[in-house]
């Protein structure tokens, strides 16, 4: 009677050793879910979507300083150190004949009228003129005969006192100038760098080189 009661002990005791751990686990998740319940939640705040905000692009119209189209610009100014580009003066037109007197002549000191040299002599020709010379004028003394017209040389200033003398190899008119000995004219011309017209004209007065 005794085995039988041992027996039956230790088939409980199995059991409850096999059913133990599971009540245990029970257990534990039952406490788990129990504290789970009592701890209250934290309150779930709404989303309000008109309380999102977006980006906007910034209107440069309104954030920067503008200046209205129509708003005409202020005129440019050079540099202290620029000057502006002269224009360039247009040269005024100068009546030179009317500058001279009609009184003013061209007198002739010499050689006089229908003088003759030799080939080997030194051609000298004098003259005066009451006013004196502007910038513009100038002196030339031309020899000519019936085919052909040269200059002598030029003046500018007077250059004996204040008379004016050119000085000239009579053979130089004979091989440069003439082709044979004659009777050869000679006249004194004022001219103005302004104009191709003459001024003033002397007379004209002749001379003759003799070929040695």
């Amino acid at each position: 009677m005794q085995d039988s009661n041992n027996t039956r002990n230790g088939k409980e005791q199995q059991v409850f050793y096999i059913l133990a751990p599971f009540l245990l686990l029970s257990v534990c998740i039952i406490a788990i879910n129990l504290v789970r319940a009592m701890v209250p939640a934290p309150p779930s705040t709404p989303v309000d979507s008109g309380a999102i905000s977006t980006p906007q692009q910034t209107d440069v119209e309104t954030t920067a300083e503008t200046r209205p189209l129509d708003t005409p610009l202020p005129p440019a100014t050079l540099p202290a150190t620029l000057s502006a580009v002269p224009t360039p003066t247009p040269t005024p037109t100068v009546d030179v004949m009317s500058l001279i007197p009609e009184d003013a002549n061209v007198q002739l000191l010499g050689p006089p009228h229908g003088s003759i040299f030799a080939a080997n002599d030194t051609l000298s020709f004098y003259w005066t003129w009451p006013l004196p010379t502007a910038d513009d004028q100038f002196f030339a003394v031309y020899v000519y005969d019936e085919e052909q017209r040269q200059l002598l040389g030029q003046l500018d200033s007077p250059n004996l006192g204040t008379a004016y003398v050119l000085h000239h190899p009579a053979h130089e008119v004979m091989s440069e100038i003439f082709t044979s000995s004659g009777t050869i004219q000679w006249q004194i011309v004022l001219h103005s760098t302004f104009t191709a017209s003459p001024l003033v004209a002397s007379e004209p007065r002749t001379f003759t080189i003799i070929d040695n």
